[in-house]
């Protein structure tokens, strides 16, 4: 709390033990504006290589659904899965929010346990033909065309998701 600043009634200051004060990371004593700025320099400086690692992992999802075309080898959905929900986490804080949704809708179908099928394919298929489209046409931040996008991926999962239960 800044020393020039009185307490307000009703509150107690807690200063911490030693032990923790020497946990703490030394940031304690700057100003947040000044950690802030520090931040969204490393993400900054992080930005290409993101762009890197998106394309890297929109490969890796084309190459396992190739694979899954060959072998209808069902644990290769847990693979996709996995890759899009990491993707999903990390798209909005490079300004790809696109990438978060469309991977959300991904990784919550797949989440699902869907069956191994046609219908589950194509999800697939159009999930990723859709992070080719944002990433090849450069749909940064909330662009309309790619929340259209995500709107009718959306509507996709709507018609498939009564379908799935069954078809196990």
């Amino acid at each position: 709390m800044n020393a020039n600043k009185p307490i307000p009634p009703g509150v107690t200051i807690i200063e911490p033990t030693d032990a923790l004060r020497r946990k703490a990371p030394p940031v304690m004593n700057r100003r947040l504006s000044e950690v802030a700025k520090e931040a969204e320099a490393t993400i900054q400086s992080q930005q290409t290589a993101y762009q890197t690692r998106l394309a890297q992992d929109i490969e890796n999802l084309h190459r396992i659904h190739l694979e899954l075309l060959q072998t209808m080898n069902a644990e290769l959905l847990e693979e996709v899965r996995f890759i899009a929900h990491d993707m999903k986490g990390q798209g909005t804080t490079f300004g790809y929010p696109l990438i978060t949704r469309i991977c959300d809708t991904l990784a919550n179908f797949l989440a699902a346990k869907p069956p191994l099928n046609a219908k589950t394919l194509d999800v697939i298929t159009v999930h990723i033909d859709s992070l080719h489209l944002v990433v090849d046409n450069a749909l940064v931040g909330e662009h309309p065309d790619g929340l259209a996008l995500v709107e009718n991926l959306s509507r996709l999962l709507a018609l498939v998701a009564p379908e799935k239960s069954g078809d196990r």
